[in-house]
């Protein structure tokens, strides 16, 4: 591929060894175009409208599956993202349970200790 400089708009087209001058080395242009233009960069397109379109399908089809890859990245992330927060919810609503059964147990063993110290006798009495 190589920059055509024989125009102003500096067309990219791809040229055959058989539109080069054999002598100079320089590329031969015909007009209107020759049909290995790939395509072009400026104003004039000779009529490659149609080739470019064809060729920008699949480019446009891979940007939207990549956003599609995108959109289901941060739906799984959100899903991550509330599976872990309910966790967390779920991880807090035991420890309060948790420490309710702990202040519970103390309390009776507190009044357990308290108990068994009023009926405590002496030692060595019967």
């Amino acid at each position: 591929m190589e920059v055509c400089r024989t125009t102003e708009c500096y067309e990219l087209i791809l040229y055959t060894p058989e539109q080069r001058d054999r002598r100079s080395g320089s590329i031969v242009l015909s007009d209107p175009a020759p049909e290995e233009c790939l395509g072009f960069i400026g104003s004039e397109t000779y009529g490659w409208e149609g080739k470019i379109e064809e060729l920008m399908g699949p480019i446009y089809a891979l940007a939207q599956s990549l956003q599609d890859l995108d959109d289901k990245e941060h739906a799984l992330f959100n899903e991550v993202e509330s599976l872990y927060q309910e966790a967390l919810k779920q991880q807090k609503a035991g420890t309060e349970m948790l420490n309710s059964h702990l202040e519970a147990i103390d309390e009776w063993m507190g009044f357990y200790k308290a108990r068994m110290m009023e009926l405590d006798l002496p030692r060595g009495q019967d």
